[in-house]
């Protein structure tokens, strides 16, 4: 698993001919030399542009070359050799001793998108037999299809991209942009920081972790991927739960009842001791399910002994019956208009508390602020802080009332204590009067369903006493239908529990598995015994080299590497603030090179190769700069690289690079010239 660089190929169309730079690479460390201005970075932009890793840079993609390749080539200080076609060409060779050589338009009538691969050295043997092929790349696909070149580079490097999660909770993969900022430090925005260039928009969660955990073959990052889907499993079980209770509760309400016995979440403790049932409103009392399906069933089997009365029959007492039934349609009418009143003005209430409680959040967060505003003038010493004028030193007041008859107003923090108490008990009025609007809701409904049946009834008793007088009576056989219609509608309500129950105790199983197994990871710190091997590997190459460097800021020896994030750590703090500039590259030179160290010893997914553009920024001193060349040259043992592109005085070059194995590649002038 690695990959070199053999050749980098800068090819430039103009209106006045052709214009170019050929760089070559060979194992351990390569330096690049050119002076400022001259296109030394244009050489390390060409191979993040010829990566298709652009994206590294900024979200947009915008292509990262200098104008030499994009708009007009300078020759003796003019600018008139308009840019009509430029190419960038990249020659790798993998581990397997395979060799690609890849080109990628910058300007032209290709698309820059696309992406020709022969399968052979085209630059440095200059063999042209080879057949290309064309991948795509910076669209949707270009990590996963068979068509999209970094799935094609990942292949050839022997890397299989890992699966990692977005903050939205779907898969994506990892893709080659969040890897490389651990092996390119690009000049403009790459000495921020370890992993200052990493791309952030792609949404993936935790991606500076996920990106060191998979270069480093870290057992850990699958175990980081199982605690995700986890999550992301239990809130699904959630979710069914709730969406299940709130479907069957719709068809519920819609009988004038409402489900007991059921936690509103999902809960392993399942099922209950009590068993969830139905609580109907009849007559305007609360009764369970079970208790009036069995009074019904009582009237019905009565009826049934009985037999069906004749309307002449039935007449004396359908009167009196049709009577009852106007002055209980009367008294529903008038205790249903009053429940839909109070109804009304218990949401008006519960309306109301919702903004009171809005306000106290906003006067606690005014006073939290304000206490933060005292305390930081208090620390600066601001007298006014502390009520006294900062000029005569006098008591002030924030009242317009003589000091004798004013009390001693609340502090800060006791005010915020108080409102807190006041919202504790607006959120206690809140839930009960969400109770009381429940309540009230199933009430209003019940009542209007035993309307509707009352005017059904007294429809059926007036049809029964001017119906002939030895016909069946239409009211008993309407009693009697709809007390069984009842009996059905209820017994179906009961087996929707009864579904409910089973349903739930489904998701209650899963949750106990789920919760089982994330238990079982807790107990584990993630780490297996080869991970904690390589974070130590790590961590102790990155000080030994700290102390190479020449580290002032801080002891190199109170610096850990953390075993969360896996990166610098002093005293639990990331170590970025605590360093100065000049340190601050220091770390970034032991951090990378610490990680290229340990892929000799342990297996790992680093593929050997490091870029450094310009790396002796912020004035390292010489000394430091010396040891990170010597330590970089150890790479050519390893067949590992080492490119620096820099425009350091060359004679200061020279004099760091003495005794220290390495390639070097000086170009006097610019680094595009005229191909002749």
């Amino acid at each position: 698993m690695g990959i070199l660089l053999r050749q980098l190929d800068l090819r430039v169309t103009t209106d006045s001919g052709e214009f170019g730079a050929s760089i070559p690479f060979s194992k351990g460390l390569n330096v690049f030399w050119a002076d400022n201005s001259m296109g030394k970075s244009t050489s390390v932009q060409g191979i993040i542009f010829a990566l298709g890793l652009e994206r590294m840079l900024s979200p947009q993609g915008v292509i990262p070359l200098p104008y030499v390749m994009t708009q007009y080539v300078e020759e003796n200080g003019a600018k008139n050799h308009a840019v009509l076609n430029s190419d960038v060409y990249l020659e790798l060779e993998n581990n397997k001793g395979e060799v690609i050589t890849i080109r990628r338009t910058v300007v032209g009538q290709r698309d820059a998108k696309l992406v020709t691969v022969w399968r052979g050295s085209v630059l440095r043997d200059g063999d042209s037999s080879y057949e290309g092929e064309d991948f795509f790349v910076r669209d949707p696909g270009a990590a996963s299809r068979k068509a999209g070149f970094h799935r094609f580079l990942a292949e050839f490097m022997g890397w299989e991209l890992p699966i990692v999660k977005r903050s939205n909770g779907d898969d994506v993969l990892l893709y080659l942009e969040c890897i490389f900022p651990l092996l390119i430090v690009e000049q403009k925005r790459g000495w921020g920081g370890i992993q200052a260039n990493m791309p952030t928009y792609f949404g993936i969660r935790d991606v500076n972790k996920r990106a060191i955990e998979f270069l480093a073959d870290l057992d850990a990052s699958g175990v980081a991927h199982l605690i995700q889907e986890l999550k992301f499993e239990e809130e699904r079980i959630r979710q069914r739960w709730v969406d299940s209770l709130e479907i069957a509760g719709v068809y519920i309400e819609g009988l004038g009842g409402k489900i007991v016995n059921i936690p509103d979440y999902p809960t392993t403790d399942w099922p209950t001791l009590v068993r969830p049932t139905i609580e109907l409103s009849v007559g305007g009392k609360r009764v369970l399910i079970d208790s009036y399906i069995l009074e019904l069933k009582s009237e019905i089997e009565k009826f049934d002994t009985a037999g069906i009365p004749t309307a002449g029959e039935a007449a004396p007492a359908n009167q009196d019956e049709l009577d009852q039934q106007f002055a209980q349609l009367r008294s529903l009418e008038s205790t249903f208009q009053e429940v839909e009143r109070e109804l009304q003005i218990e949401r008006h209430l519960n309306n109301k508390l919702l903004v009171r409680l809005e306000a106290l959040d906003e006067d606690i967060r005014k006073n939290r602020d304000h206490l933060k505003l005292q305390n930081l003038g208090s620390k600066l010493g601001i007298s006014v802080a502390d009520k006294n004028c900062p000029a005569c030193h006098r008591k002030l007041t924030d009242i317009l009332l003589p000091d004798c008859e004013v009390d001693t107003p609340m502090s800060v923090e006791d005010n915020i204590k108080f409102i807190e108490s006041q919202k504790d008990a607006f959120v206690a009025m809140l839930a009960n009067s969400e109770k009381l609007i429940e309540e009230k809701a199933l009430t209003s409904s019940a009542l209007r369903r035993d309307i509707v049946d009352t005017k059904s009834t007294i429809r059926s008793l007036r049809a029964t006493l001017v119906s002939d007088s030895r016909v069946p009576s239409v009211s008993a056989i309407r009693k009697q239908l709809s007390k069984e219609q009842l009996v059905e509608t209820l017994e179906k309500a009961n087996a929707r529990i009864d579904e409910l129950v089973e349903t739930f105790t489904g998701l209650s199983r899963e949750l106990s598995q789920v919760i089982a197994k994330k238990n079982k990871i807790r107990n584990n710190s993630g780490l297996t015994i080869e991970d904690e091997s390589k974070l130590s590997s790590l961590e102790a190459n990155y000080v030994a080299q700290l102390k190479e460097y020449r580290l002032r800021s801080v002891q190199p020896t109170t610096i850990t590497i953390s075993r969360e994030s896996y990166r610098p750590i002093r005293e639990g703090f990331n170590l970025g603030f605590d360093l100065s500039a000049s340190d601050n590259i220091r770390s970034i030179w032991a951090y990378l090179v610490a990680f290229l160290e340990i892929s000799r010893n342990h297996t790992t997914h680093h593929p050997g190769l490091v870029i450094f553009d310009e790396p002796r920024q912020q004035e390292t001193s010489d000394f430091s700069f010396t040891g990170f060349l010597k330590r970089a040259s150890n790479s050519i043992d390893h067949n590992q690289q080492v490119i620096l592109a820099t425009s350091e005085k060359f004679v200061e070059l020279q004099r760091a690079l003495t005794g220290i194995p390495h390639s070097l590649h000086k170009i006097d002038g610019r680094v595009i010239k005229r191909i002749v």
